[in-house]
C-alpha cells in the first residue's frame, strides 16, 4: 500500500495543521506584520501572547469565502512542499521572512510600548493607605505626559524601555520567520497528515488559530463511541481543551524571562559586568507572575476553545489526493 495511504500520526497532523497556517499568513507578509502585534505587548502581556498569537493576523488574511480559502490552502500547500524540496531557493525565502517580520515587530513593538508609555496604563485597582482597595482607570496619560515633562530623565528611560520592548519583538519576528520554512524542509510531512489537514482548515479556519484548539482538532473521534451524546462530546473537549491550553501556555511563558536573560548576559559581556548580574532577580520577579498569569489565561481559553472545536472524524478522513485544489 502506499506510504500517502497510511493514517498519519497525531504529531504529523498537528505539525501539518500548524505549517499550513503559518504559509497561508506568510503569503501576506505585510498585513501579517501588521496584525502579528500579541508578541509585541510589554510586560506581562507577552507570557499570555502565544496563547492569542494567530488569531488577528487569521481573522485578517484567511478568506471566509470557503472557494477563495480553498485557493489560500491549495497556495499554502505548494509553497510547503517547495520549502521541503531543493535547497536553493530556502535561504532566500528565510531571509525575506526575517526581513519582513523582523522589522515589523521592531516598529510595532517600539510603537505599542511607546503607546503604553503615553498612556499611562497601570492596574485597574490600587491600595490606599488605609489598606482598602480602591476602583481606578486603567489610562492615566495626562498624569503619564506631566511626569515625563517634569522629569526629562523619565521620558529617556521610558524611550529605552520602549527600544527594549521593540528589539525583543523584532527578535521574536525574526525567528518565527526563519523557523517556518526551516520547519517545512527539515521535517517531511506526510501527504495523508497534510490532506488531513487542509480538511481541518478549510472546516475550522479560525477557532484553530487557538493553540488547544488547533491540537484537539486533530484528534481522531473514537470509533468506538459512535453512540456517545453530543453533551458528552463537548465536555471532553472542554477538559482536554483546559489540559492543552495549561500546558501550552506554561510552555509558552518561559520564553519572554529566557529572551530578557539572554540580553541581560549580552549586556553584561559588553559593559564587562559577571555575567549573570540581574538575571537571578529579574526571574524571580518574572518567572512566577508570567508562569501564574499564562496558566490562567491557557487554561481558561483552551476550555472554551475546546469546548467549540470539533474533533477529525475517523470515518471521514481525506486522501492526499481527494481534497488538494
Amino acid at each position: 500500500m502506499p506510504s500517502r495511504d497510511k493514517d498519519s500520526s497525531y504529531k504529523d497532523r498537528v505539525f501539518a495543521l500548524r505549517l499550513l497556517r503559518e504559509n497561508m499568513l506568510l503569503s501576506q507578509p505585510n498585513k501579517y506584520s501588521l496584525t502579528d502585534i500579541a508578541e509585541d505587548l510589554p510586560g506581562p502581556a507577552r507570557a499570555v501572547a502565544p496563547i492569542f498569537k494567530n488569531v488577528l493576523p487569521s481573522q485578517a488574511i484567511i478568506s471566509s469565502d470557503p472557494e477563495e480559502r480553498k485557493k489560500q490552502i491549495s497556495d499554502a500547500v505548494s509553497r510547503i512542499r517547495a520549502s521541503g524540496g531543493s535547497s536553493s531557493g530556502l535561504g532566500k525565502e528565510i531571509l525575506t521572512n526575517v526581513k519582513n517580520l523582523g522589522l515589523g515587530g521592531l516598529a510595532a513593538g517600539t510603537g505599542i510600548a511607546a503607546l503604553t508609555k503615553l498612556l499611562g496604563v497601570r492596574g485597574i485597582t490600587r491600595k490606599l493607605p488605609s489598606g482598602k482597595m480602591k476602583w481606578q482607570s486603567p489610562i492615566a496619560p495626562m498624569e503619564a505626559i506631566r511626569g515625563m515633562i517634569k522629569k526629562p530623565r523619565t521620558a529617556l528611560e521610558a524611550a529605552k524601555e520602549s527600544l527594549h520592548e521593540g528589539s525583543m519583538g523584532g527578535a521574536l519576528g525574526a525567528l518565527h520567520g526563519a523557523l517556518v520554512p526551516l520547519a517545512a524542509h527539515g521535517y517531511k510531512v506526510s501527504d495523508k497528515a497534510l490532506a488531513e489537514a487542509q480538511q481541518v482548515m478549510q472546516e475550522q479556519p479560525q477557532i484553530t488559530a487557538l493553540p488547544a484548539a488547533e491540537m484537539l482538532s486533530v484528534l481522531k473521534g473514537d470509533k468506538q463511541n459512535h453512540h456517545s451524546s453530543k453533551t458528552l462530546d463537548i465536555l471532553k473537549n472542554t477538559a482536554l481543551g483546559a489540559g492543552l491550553g495549561l500546558a501550552g501556555g506554561l510552555a509558552h511563558a518561559t520564553v519572554p524571562s529566557i529572551l530578557k536573560a539572554v540580553g541581560y548576559g549580552a549586556k553584561n559581556l559588553v559593559t564587562r559586568r559577571p555575567l549573570a548580574e540581574g538575571i537571578k532577580s529579574m526571574l524571580k520577579d518574572n518567572l512566577g507572575r508570567d508562569l501564574n498569569n499564562a496558566a490562567r489565561w491557557g487554561t481558561g481559553i483552551g476550555a472554551l476553545s475546546g469546548a467549540l472545536t470539533k474533533r477529525i472524524d475517523s470515518d471521514e478522513q481525506p486522501t492526499a489526493s481527494s481534497y488538494t485544489a
